[in-house]
């Protein structure tokens, strides 16, 4: 029994430093890992945003019957006989402001050959910070003509 307790043995100084070296390799692994993922987290968060907002200006601009009446709504940068240009703007959190912002929503109308009173909407939300595109939609709607 005398000889159980006798035995020192313990860790050597090289399986420290070894084993600490590989818990620091291992945690700035896993550390990097969290970075991405808040990075991604970020990206996604913006980007559902800018989805969202996109969407509902597309289906607000689609309540509008008259072409008229949607014109005189929305702010927009120049017409001609076949297109029409607009913008909006958003500050870092999607809240609309009258200036330019971190964000842009730029807008185009173009009348569809085919039928008259059609009209090919396309939209795209823009980082400003970066001038990235961040998505884009594109849908068509009809105006009624005012008599």
């Amino acid at each position: 029994m005398k000889k159980l307790f006798s035995r020192e043995q313990g860790f050597t100084l090289i399986e420290i430093i070894i084993s600490i070296a590989l818990l620091s390799i291992v945690s700035v692994i896993v550390l990097r890992l969290f970075v991405l993922s808040y990075t991604i987290n970020e990206q996604a968060k913006i980007s559902d945003e800018a989805n969202t907002l996109i969407i509902n200006q597309l289906e607000t601009m689609k309540t509008y019957d008259h072409l008229e009446t949607f014109l005189t709504e929305y702010r927009w940068l120049g017409e001609t006989p076949k297109e029409i240009q607009g913008q909006l703007f958003y500050d870092f959190e999607f809240k609309p402001i009258a200036y330019e912002g971190n964000y842009t929503l730029n807008w185009s109308m173009v009348k569809d050959g085919s039928i008259s009173g059609l009209y090919q909407i396309s939209t795209h939300m823009m980082d400003t910070t970066t001038n990235k595109i961040i998505t884009t939609y594109t849908t068509k709607h009809y105006f009624k003509h005012k008599e």
